[in-house]
């Protein structure tokens, strides 16, 4: 599974069940990774006395650059994991992988500056039922 996440970046493909299933993993890895810092965050306020600011000031002090870099790392293979399998359908459906990849991001991250956040989520959704549902091979030529 991990191959079809990273490997095959310029020429693979993946049909419409596989495209869902590979999203729906991703994203539970995703809210997994969410559940595991804010669980290790009450986990520490516990064992420094219940006291929240206190537990805070104490993570930033020791753990904020191994932190920061985790998460960045953590979210920088997310996100060429998501490229990628969004590559991966384009291609199925004849349309050129990357660059529809790239269009589909820019498109779901510009929808969230203009309208302050609200519909990213909407847009992004969108796009992708509707690169999900397009038949393979649509526009092959």
């Amino acid at each position: 599974m991990l191959g079809e996440y990273f490997g095959e970046i310029s020429d693979g493909r993946l049909n419409t069940r596989r495209f869902i299933l590979l999203w729906l993993v991703l994203v539970a890895v995703f809210v997994v990774f969410a559940l595991l810092i804010g669980t290790s965050i009450g986990i520490a306020e516990h064992l420094i006395g219940g006291d929240l600011e206190n537990a805070q000031a104490i993570l930033r002090e020791n753990l904020a650059i191994p932190a920061i870099i985790a998460i960045a790392v953590f979210f920088l293979l997310f996100a060429f994991a998501k490229l990628n399998i969004i590559a991966k359908r384009a291609r199925d459906t004849g349309l050129p992988g990357w660059l529809s990849a790239i269009i589909i991001a820019g498109l779901t991250g510009a929808s969230s500056q203009l309208a302050g956040g609200v519909s990213s989520g909407g847009v992004g959704l969108l796009l992708l039922v509707i690169l999900t549902f397009i038949p393979t091979n649509t526009f092959r030529r």
